[in-house]
């Protein structure tokens, strides 16, 4: 999990600087949560090398599309939501990711699929 907490701290630090990319280690179950950052549209792009990820940042109208990026996961406690309480998330502006059976999902998906799950993150 300190892994996945250094990935969160490069990206938050990334869009405070106005970055266009950010350049990480390459880490094996970050590519699974950039590819779901790509496809919800928080990220423009990303390119995998040997030993390096390359995170492009998309922009709409000058801003970053992600305003805030809240990291949910700590060494000493873990925090779990259940099925019936995910329609909680469903009215703020952002996407929660967690941690299921199915692998690291989002909260629509996990809606769509009936599961609860551990909170990684939350991206707004």
């Amino acid at each position: 999990m300190k892994k996945l907490h250094k990935l969160l701290s490069v990206l938050k630090n990334g869009c405070l600087l106005n970055a266009t990319h950010v350049e990480i280690k390459k880490i094996r179950y970050c590519i699974p949560i950039l590819k779901l950052l790509y496809t919800e549209g928080y990220i423009q792009n990303f390119i995998v090398h040997k030993k390096t990820i390359v995170i492009f940042f998309r922009y709409y109208r000058g801003t970053n599309c992600i305003r805030m990026l809240k990291n949910f996961v700590k060494p000493s406690r873990f925090v779990y939501i259940k099925k019936h309480q995910l329609w909680l998330f469903s009215r703020y502006n952002g996407t929660l990711f967690l941690s299921t059976t199915r692998g690291i999902i989002t909260h629509f998906d996990s809606l769509r699929y009936n599961l609860g799950g551990k909170i990684l993150f939350f991206v707004g």
